[in-house]
């Protein structure tokens, strides 16, 4: 990524490249189109045993499973739950159950996000599973579809978010429940949206952004990548401006330099991606396989005195609302989640349109507090190799760029 000067002649605002060519004549800023990762449907085997008999609450809260065109799986245990709520589309499902202040989730997908930087695919059954703050994650590849279970704890003392075991016996536990097994043809994947060759120029004249991968020194190492693996994506907060930057190693972090994490000079562009930063989490697209989930995005002022909030990335349902977490499924195969908002707007299965309100940008992080800002997340099934966390910041850039 490169910043091109003001163009003369035109008095245009200097603007952000994704892509290292770049061509300036006549006062027009090309750039050669970025990778964007592309949707497909994957296909998938039936195993060869039915259903299990689903009875009482349960089976009112699951009568539109078989609108699902994927086997649909859900831990045992969630029958259980009167809490139980299904979120049911063509190509991907969520089922989830609020046990206790945990929040846990099971969703399915038979949309693949392909780009032709990844890997061969691996349909491995082997379980995956990783912790975070606070939540912890395991999933699988089974019968052609990607699955991946969540559980949201809402205290750090809670043993279920502490280990991986937890959400690997949950996941282990899965029962086959119905499905669109002998439903109409499978639809097409949605249309990926078109990335414009075109930079625009941005509405902030003072915006500017270090290249994806960029981190803070000794901060880890980040991934080099100008791949849009949410093209079309509206970026995620209502209005500018943000300032995307590590919470950890800047002014006032854990690692950074002296100071309160409100100082101003928390406040300024450039951005600075901070995806892989160094964690223990299990991340496997970071190097060395570990990190930074996500970015974190600070709002314009330290409390949020503006009122900013996370808003819909796309088109989509809200298949998911914990103590602390948000998470859209976008109508294109993309998960987007989103970590400590309060005065949260929806609930689980709204439809949302892109740019809708979900919540305020806050300092909630379940029973406990954290700096205000938004930490966000971009999740897909990669190249039918199953769910993982993919690198942001790109798509952040072009996604604020069209703000």
């Amino acid at each position: 990524m490169a910043e091109a000067a003001s163009l003369d002649g035109f008095g245009l605002a200097r603007t952000l490249i994704c892509s290292a060519a770049l061509i300036s004549q006549s006062g027009i800023s090309l750039a050669a189109a970025p990778e964007v990762a592309k949707p497909r449907v994957v296909g998938v085997e039936w195993p060869g045993t039915g259903a299990i008999s689903v009875s009482g609450t349960a089976e009112e809260r699951l009568q539109d499973v078989d609108k699902t065109l994927l086997p649909v799986l859900i831990p045992r245990p969630f029958l259980t739950f009167k809490s139980l709520a299904f979120v049911g589309e063509p190509l991907q499902y969520t089922a989830s159950i609020k046990d206790g202040d945990a929040s846990i989730a099971i969703t399915g997908t038979r949309i693949a996000m392909d780009a032709g930087t990844d890997q061969a695919a691996d349909d491995g059954q082997a379980i995956r599973t990783t912790l975070h703050e606070k939540s912890a994650e395991a999933s699988v590849n089974r019968y052609g579809a990607a699955y991946l279970l969540t559980v949201d704890c809402a205290r750090s003392s809670d043993r279920r978010c502490r280990t991986e075991s937890y959400a690997r016996e949950l996941l282990k536990s899965v029962e086959l429940v119905g499905g669109g097994r002998d439903g109409a043809a499978t639809p097409p994947p949605p249309e990926t949206p078109p990335v414009p060759t075109t930079i625009p120029v941005s509405s902030d004249p003072n915006f500017a952004a270090d290249p994806p991968g960029d981190l803070i020194p000794k901060s880890g190492k980040g991934v080099k990548s100008d791949t849009i693996y949410a093209p079309g994506m509206r970026f995620p907060v209502s209005m500018k401006p943000v300032y995307l930057n590590s919470q950890v190693w800047n002014i006032g972090g854990n690692f950074g330099p002296k100071g309160g994490w409100s100082d101003r000079r928390n406040y300024k562009y450039p951005w600075r991606d901070n995806f892989c930063e160094t964690r223990h989490w299990k991340t496997p697209m970071c190097p060395g396989g570990a990190g930074h989930q996500g970015v974190d995005i600070r709002p314009s002022s330290p409390k949020n005195e503006a009122g900013q909030m996370g808003v819909a990335a796309e088109n989509g349902r809200i298949s998911f609302v914990g103590s602390y977490k948000i998470t859209l499924a976008g109508d294109s195969g993309t998960h987007y989640n989103y970590l400590h908002m309060r005065n949260v707007r929806v609930k689980t299965g709204d439809r949302v349109t892109a740019g809708q309100p979900l919540g305020r940008i806050s300092n909630n992080f379940g029973s406990t507090s954290t700096t205000y800002h938004l930490h966000f997340e971009i999740q897909q099934n990669r190249n039918g190799r199953g769910w993982m966390h993919v690198p942001p910041y790109s798509s952040l850039v072009a996604a604020y760029e069209r703000l």
